[in-house]
């Protein structure tokens, strides 16, 4: 595909979630890593080479919507090797669980000059209980020009917050059917004859070997396990995987995972830096090894990996400190936040962002008149809710607000 459709394709993505995220009660972000990787696929030379990555983030209570794409200069010639477009929307919980799809639309040229396009729906049920959770779910995926026949995967996974981490655990059971080709080859006697004006007609029998050549739709399924850890301390974010491919055929099993790194220099730039191994894919098994360093440009809520859909930060703590005679200081404990709001009847239901004062503490101070105010608590943009330790009631928006007496 040419790189100038590509560049087309990616600029309607950002567009539309531009649009789409003005007409959302959510944030916009935007931000670009500017990296310099070094690497190789299998025993071969190590290459070198810089890229912009370029992405947009929506996101609103209900879900958000994710563009991005892969801009590479090696020895002066420019590519767009990758592009994406996802998104994910979720329900209102029930209880301790909740319903969320997922969808994604990408396309790839790192592993052969044709674009390979790929597109995943998938849809899970996950349950919330404290610090922990679950969820199962399952989807269905096309390769495109790669592998136009779909494949069915089961999604299972579990996570758990521990102080400033989150651990998780994935599975992805996937089946697919693949179309071979077959030869069998079969002996076949028959018989010939040759003419000659001395002898006439000279009859014989010969011997050949025939190959026939069928195609046959053969079923393969396979799992990938994922382990991962997030964590965060500060102005520190720290990430790193591990993952396992079983054998399938002639394929071994491999095994992945990688390390990556961001520290927060500013409010709006971040140092990045990772290392790691990527497994091949079943059509071209050889494994990829990088490291990369750069600079990343964005707003605050991209300094640190967004975690899985499935695990949702909340706030664990919620305190109001007087501070003076109609001054009172909210503060409020949410492990692994990127942002916090609050809002109230005592302004109007405005929402006003906290700050984070030490690891995982967030702080504002508001003007709080005498008397019984309702109030809501937002993390990262998603729906709003009760504060934690706090009486609550049913809004008009079918939601919960918490009930905060000022004396």
């Amino acid at each position: 595909m040419r790189t100038s459709t590509v560049w087309g394709k990616c600029a309607l993505g950002a567009l539309a979630v531009v649009l789409g995220a003005s007409a959302l009660p959510g944030q916009v972000f935007g931000a670009a890593d500017v990296s310099g990787v070094l690497g190789r696929s299998g025993g071969g030379p190590w290459r070198r080479a810089s890229w912009v990555s370029p992405t947009i983030l929506a996101q609103h209570r209900g879900g958000y919507v994710h563009a991005m794409g892969l801009l590479v200069e090696e020895t002066g010639r420019v590519t767009l090797p990758t592009a994406s477009l996802d998104a994910a929307l979720s329900s209102r919980t029930f209880g301790v669980f909740r319903v969320t799809a997922f969808g994604q639309y990408a396309r790839d040229t790192t592993v052969s000059a044709v674009a390979a396009s790929t597109l995943n729906v998938n849809g899970a049920v996950s349950a919330r209980f404290g610090r922990s959770g679950v969820w199962l779910g399952g989807g269905r995926a096309r390769g495109g020009d790669a592998h136009p026949t779909p494949s069915l995967r089961l999604l299972a996974g579990a996570w758990r917050m521990l102080g400033g981490a989150v651990v998780s655990v994935a599975m992805q059971d996937n089946q697919q059917r693949f179309m071979t080709r077959q030869m069998t080859a079969r002996q076949v006697t028959y018989v010939d004859s040759t003419y000659t004006d001395t002898a006439g007609w000279h009859r014989y029998t010969v011997d050949r070997t025939v190959v026939d050549t069928t195609s046959i739709r053969r079923l393969r399924r396979w799992t990938d396990i994922e382990a991962r850890v997030d964590w965060s301390l500060g102005r520190t974010a720290l990430g790193t995987a591990l993952s396992a491919r079983p054998s399938l055929d002639s394929t071994r099993a491999a095994l992945g995972g990688h390390v990556d790194a961001s520290v927060q220099l500013t409010p709006r730039l971040a140092f990045i830096a990772g290392v790691g191994v990527t497994p091949g894919r079943y059509a071209t098994p050889l494994a990829s090894r990088f490291a990369t360093v750069g600079l990343r440009v964005t707003s605050v809520a991209l300094i640190r990996r967004a975690p899985a859909a499935p695990v949702r930060p909340a706030a664990t703590a919620f305190r109001a400190e007087q501070v003076s005679p109609d001054t009172w200081r909210i503060t409020l404990r949410a492990p692994g936040a990127r942002t916090v709001e609050v809002s109230g009847d005592f302004n109007q239901w405005s929402p006003v962002s906290l700050r984070e004062t030490t690891p995982d503490l967030w702080e504002v101070t508001l003007p709080l008149p005498r008397g019984t105010h309702r109030i809501s608590v937002r993390i990262n943009g998603d729906s709003w809710d009760a504060p934690p330790g706090l009486p609550s009631v049913e809004d008009e928006f079918n939601g919960k607000v918490g009930l905060i007496v000022i004396r």
